[in-house]
């Protein structure tokens, strides 16, 4: 659940539990009326006691929802910024695409060319849903790596990236990259402790994760990763080239972006 649904949830049981709170207020005077005189002092501060602290839960659920609207707001906004896309809701795999791909030369080149727009104008991970969701689910794993052995010459060997990269050129190998993934997400929580860590290398870390989660999901085993891992491929070679700062790598990396795999 989404934190402005879960928000505007919490925020209506706030209303109810005001309104039911104020509804038990003016039966307090029913109440110490009709029972016997020696027992209204208990009655009275019983009953004020509990809508207090009825009054004070419905307070502080209200403020809870409406912190979480506020920041299911501030996120939304954030995201829209960046060129972001909104996370895909649990349950909802796989999603359907959101944008139907006509199945000609002229339409796919109208997608490629929207796809460079972003890409150009530091919106990545959208470029990256236009590309990787008119896929077909056992072609994006190449897709993928293609993307990251674009850029793997940017550093020295690896050998959690070079497991990767053999693990996606073998479909009965796929749903190992599970343990792939965790392996480089390893060197990701190893390298974030670095204070003078290389930008370039962190983006390839991130890459190379991304990479191995849509190998896995190609896999089609149970538990897979988000979906929108294919996305984020796209937005990490966008970053992996702004890092390595060189022109030629960029045509190389978007030509591996736009290739389909055999």
């Amino acid at each position: 659940m989404s934190k402005i649904k879960s928000g505007l949830i919490l925020i209506a049981v706030a209303i109810g539990m005001n309104l039911i709170g104020r509804g038990l207020a003016l039966g307090l005077g029913t109440i110490t009326v009709d029972s016997p005189s020696w027992l209204n002092p208990f009655f009275g501060m019983a009953y004020t006691v509990f809508l207090m602290v009825w009054m004070l839960a419905s307070l502080v659920i209200g403020l809870f929802g409406a912190f979480r609207l506020v920041a299911g707001l501030l996120v939304r906004r954030q995201r829209a910024k960046q060129g972001v896309a909104a996370p895909v809701p649990a349950g909802a795999w796989p999603p359907p695409p959101r944008q139907t791909i006509v199945p000609n030369q002229e339409s796919e080149m109208r997608q490629v060319d929207e796809a460079r727009s972003y890409w150009q104008s530091g919106q990545a991970m959208e470029a990256g849903r236009i590309l990787y969701d008119q896929l077909p689910v056992k072609k994006r794993p190449l897709w993928a790596v293609g993307i990251l052995e674009a850029c793997l010459p940017l550093i020295p060997p690896v050998a959690e990236f070079e497991h990767v990269r053999t693990l996606a050129h073998d479909p009965n190998r796929w749903r190992e990259a599970h343990d792939a993934f965790s392996a480089v997400r390893a060197l990701t929580l190893q390298n974030d402790k670095q204070p003078d860590s290389s930008e370039l290398y962190g983006w390839m870390l991130v890459l190379t994760e991304n990479t191995a989660k849509v190998i896995y999901n190609g896999s089609e085993e149970q538990a897979p990763f988000d979906y929108d891992a294919g996305w984020a491929v796209v937005a990490c070679a966008r970053g992996v080239v702004d890092a390595a700062n060189q022109h030629d790598l960029e045509e190389e990396v978007w030509e591996a972006a736009v290739t389909m795999p055999r």
